[in-house]
């Protein structure tokens, strides 16, 4: 992969139309990608990129993240699988538990063990987007559900390969002069 596809820009705007008109105006500049992040409050995320992904052809659009303490994992994938197909090949998805200021104060979700929570979630979730069913009796979540498959695999599986990443940009520099790769625990 070349430098200039790994590379995309993350856009704060307050209102969904500054944030259309942004992602319109990078495709436009030749930007490969728009991530948008999901803030507690704002516009939403999804939703903003579902209308950018009918009103744009070529850039691609991400979550930069989508957090899963307040989504349940079959809406997300619900949302997911509705952007997926109105930018197909184009869309990313970014989620994390996020931080437990967020979480407990703002949302006032309990923020508890997040590793087995962000493992549980993304099980339900894979199994919904590859396989478009899911039964799973957990710590976090009772799902037993089927989804109409938009995306059928096995063409598609590989469109929905998980990737472990990290955004240092959400990093202090004091934080990033400590992290390493390995500090990452497996999904």
């Amino acid at each position: 992969m070349s430098v200039s596809r790994s590379l995309g820009i993350t856009l704060f705007r307050p209102t969904s139309q500054s944030l259309l008109q942004a992602v319109q105006q990078a495709e436009a500049a030749g930007v490969p990608m728009a991530w948008v992040p999901s803030e507690p409050v704002g516009p939403d995320a999804l939703t903003t990129l579902a209308v950018a992904a009918a009103n744009t052809q070529q850039i691609n659009l991400g979550t930069g993240i989508t957090v899963t303490y307040t989504r349940h994992p079959l809406t997300l994938a619900n949302q997911v699988l509705t952007v997926a197909e109105l930018a197909p090949q184009r869309f990313r998805l970014g989620i994390g538990v996020s931080h437990p200021f967020v979480v407990e104060s703002m949302y006032g979700v309990p923020f508890q063990k997040p590793i087995n929570y962000l493992r549980e979630y993304v099980n339900i979730l894979r199994n919904l987007l590859w396989t478009g069913e899911v039964h799973h009796h957990g710590d976090n979540f009772n799902v037993e559900a089927q989804l109409p498959l938009i995306l059928r695999p096995p063409k598609h599986q590989s469109c929905w390969q998980l990737y472990r990443k990290t955004c240092l940009n959400w990093l202090a520099r004091f934080q990033m002069a400590r992290w390493s790769p390995g500090d990452c625990c497996p999904i």
